[in-house]
């Protein structure tokens, strides 16, 4: 095999943000003029498996996931924004992207980091997630997961003062057993006025719920929950998706759909217990490492 210089190099450089993974429970979207504005609000449950970023300059702008070339739009976005100089990112995550795990989130918001990190900008934590949120709206990979990895944790996004505007909730910590079938195509979903005004109603019954449950919620109830607002949007549309659920339901376990994605979280894997894997949640959120 010829000497690949530049992968090489790169093994050599040290990651220097992490964010979690994120996987929704279910969600208000409020689409508003600018995509600083823009919020929505929801329930997330925030991964210890999450995205790592390390950084250097180059001659030209350049994107790498797990050693291999692409194309994160809002990761463009984000370096036109802040970088001063043509840098490469490289990214490494153990979750697949565009499967409901907020890897796209996690690359945007370790981007931004690692960006003012190498290039001392002086931003604050909420400058920087401000960024990272424009950029997810502004290409419709997300409206809510920049907000609930800065928060980390099990992570409320009521959003009352801004878009960021995130508590965690004190739950026991459970472990949390997920799998990925396929992608969903999140822009599809979130360029959809017929689906988001139905998301929307949903979303505020269920987070009504929350408000009337804060004193006896636990990891399963949310799950639970998450799983009648999945099927009262129709988002859970993937008969694989359903199937496998319906399994662990069965089995006396709890599960639902991570939105937005043919991939499922719950707090027992399925029969095939080699095809999930497990984490327990990240209470720390996005930071420098």
């Amino acid at each position: 095999m010829p000497f690949d210089r530049n992968s090489f190099f790169m093994t050599l450089l040290t990651p220097i943000a992490f964010s979690p993974g994120s996987v929704t429970c279910f969600f208000s979207p409020e689409l508003k003029e600018s995509p600083q504005e823009t919020r929505s609000r929801g329930i997330s449950i925030n991964l210890i498996h999450g995205v790592t970023a390390a950084i250097r300059s180059t001659a030209t702008s350049r994107i790498r996931l797990n050693g291999n070339d692409i194309d994160i739009a809002p990761v463009r976005t984000v370096i036109a924004g802040l970088a001063p100089e043509p840098v490469e990112l490289q990214f490494e995550s153990a979750l697949s992207l565009g499967c409901g795990f907020g890897v796209s989130a996690g690359c945007v918001l370790t981007a931004a980091f690692a960006i003012a990190k190498r290039f001392d900008l002086g931003m604050s934590r909420d400058e920087l997630g401000l960024v990272a949120h424009a950029a997810e709206v502004a290409h419709r990979t997300g409206l809510g997961d920049v907000a609930a990895q800065l928060c980390g944790g099990i992570a409320h996004r009521h959003c009352r003062e801004g878009p960021l505007d995130c508590i965690q909730l004190t739950l026991p910590s459970q472990q949390i057993f997920f799998r990925a079938f396929s992608k969903v195509d999140t822009p599809e979903v979130l360029n959809s006025g017929d689906m988001l005004n139905l998301i929307r109603k949903e979303g505020d019954a269920a987070l009504a719920w929350v408000d009337e449950q804060r004193e006896i919620l636990t990891v399963s109830g949310l799950l639970d929950r998450s799983l009648e607002f999945a099927r009262r949007t129709g988002l859970l549309a993937s008969e694989e998706t359903a199937t496998a659920i319906q399994e662990i339901v069965d089995a006396g376990g709890n599960a639902t759909m991570a939105m937005l994605g043919n991939s499922i979280v719950a707090t027992r894997p399925g029969s095939k217990k080699d095809d999930w894997d497990s984490c327990l949640p990240d209470t720390l959120g996005t930071r420098f490492i």
